[in-house]
């Protein structure tokens, strides 16, 4: 794995902006406590991370994680967490990472547990880990094994001294600011993310790659190192999710309109593709109380 140059580093700090109960609209009972808190990043970093969600549980809970396009860091701040992987629990190391996965995954939230999730933009984690980020598709590594992060521990016991979520936001900016790297841009990737994104993931790859004047098979290569994901599977994401924000808003008059307007001929395929992506048939995911 190479290292990427240093120069350009981002420097100004601006205000931590808290978006609550952003995530309230993925709880199916309104007036169920919402742990979620979602955080801008500061000036510094907002070209490089989505957001910030800080998850406070009271009591435990299990949520439904699905696949998403971005790839996330976890800072346990207290408590334990588990992973229900395939019927196997596996506590989460205190600080570690995520690639894209290709389904949902189970996480228990135990009580009295905090966790702070760095959520990327596309393409904006080879900032700061090196190497393809496709190695880390569909795993979950702890932080200190990837290189320039073998120290990363040494953060965790000023995580334990923070006083509010303002404070370990900045300590875990600090944190990732000290290993930016910035990383050489590609162009033609990101115009293939905004064309999938721009189609709502209802694009054929082989169209895709004619339109950018490039054959497939190294489009998918770049794509694959740049984003952690083939350009197939990020689409893939993109439409599921438009499909299930638009069933939860119930912007079309049923589901049959809304899987045709999502690019699918028929619902056995669609059915297939949802259980594959949730784990769950679209009437038990629906019912379910947590997801996001």
């Amino acid at each position: 794995m190479g290292h990427f140059p240093i120069s350009n580093r981002p420097h100004s700090r601006g205000p931590l902006v808290a978006r609550d109960n952003a995530l309230r609209p993925w709880l199916r009972n309104d007036s169920e406590y919402n742990p979620f808190k979602i955080f801008s990043p500061s000036v510094r970093l907002s070209a490089y991370i989505n957001r910030y969600i800080i998850i406070d549980c009271e009591d435990s809970r299990v949520n439904r994680i699905l696949p998403d396009t971005a790839i996330v860091m976890s800072f346990r701040l207290k408590g334990i967490v588990l992973s229900l992987d395939n019927e196997i629990t596996d506590t989460l190391p205190r600080l570690a990472i995520s690639g894209i996965r290709k389904s949902d995954r189970l996480i228990n939230y135990q009580k009295g547990s905090s966790n702070l999730l760095v959520v990327f933009s596309p393409m904006s984690a080879s900032a700061f880990v090196t190497g393809p980020l496709n190695e880390l598709f569909e795993i979950t590594a702890p932080l200190d094994a990837l290189k320039g992060f073998r120290n990363a521990s040494e953060l965790e016991d000023k995580l334990d001294n923070a006083n509010d979520n303002n404070s370990v936001i900045e300590l875990v900016e600090d944190f990732l600011l000290s290993r930016f790297r910035l990383p050489k841009a590609d162009a033609l990737i990101a115009k293939a993310i905004n064309k999938i994104s721009h189609a709502h993931g209802n694009i054929r790859i082989k169209n895709l790659a004619e339109d950018l004047c490039i054959s497939q098979d190294p489009l998918e290569k770049r794509f694959r190192r740049i984003t952690g994901v083939s350009p197939k599977q990020f689409a893939h994401i993109s439409r599921m999710k438009m499909v299930i924000n638009d069933i939860r808003s119930s912007k079309y008059q049923d589901l049959s309109e809304t899987v045709f307007n999502a690019g699918y001929f028929d619902l056995p395929h669609f059915h297939k593709d949802f259980k594959n992506f949730t784990g769950q048939t679209p009437g038990q995911f629906f019912e379910a109380s947590v997801y996001w």
